[in-house]
């Protein structure tokens, strides 16, 4: 049995209208940034991703690439000192348009939606707060 995050996801219309990403990849992405809703980013391997989504590791392993090539995403790898056998894998979100403080409550984007702009060219959502914030979402 295998233990799924409850946590919301976000796929950025940059991701999610690049052509040059395959569907699965633009999925991948999509729970990247619901595994680092918590820290910011997500530890997850390529052997829970493939059996999360029943493919191969290698297939993981070149949405991943993908991700990374096209600047979606950035991987850093941690070796074990003096090694180049690998400690941890930490992927994070990079781009345009994803809300810079990702482990932020849906509450928030839902508290007075009217607020909410829709226009072809992007979506503007400014909160309204004692702090005067300002998140943009693409």
């Amino acid at each position: 049995m295998s233990v799924k995050p409850s946590y919301y996801s976000y796929l950025t219309s940059a991701v999610r209208y690049d052509k040059r990403l395959k569907p699965s990849a633009k999925l991948l992405y999509s729970e990247i940034t619901a595994l680092s809703s918590q820290y910011g980013f997500c530890w997850a391997t390529n052997r829970y991703f493939a059996d999360l989504y029943e493919v191969r590791t290698e297939t993981v392993s070149l949405w991943i690439n993908s991700l990374v090539k096209l600047g979606y995403i950035e991987s850093k790898i941690i070796y074990k000192e003096g090694t180049k056998q690998i400690l941890n894998r930490y992927l994070e979100i990079k781009g345009i348009g994803i809300v810079k403080d990702i482990n932020i409550s849906i509450d928030v984007f839902l508290k007075d939606n009217k607020k909410i702009i829709n226009s072809k060219s992007n979506i503007f959502f400014k909160e309204k707060s004692n702090n005067s914030r300002e998140k943009f979402i693409e």
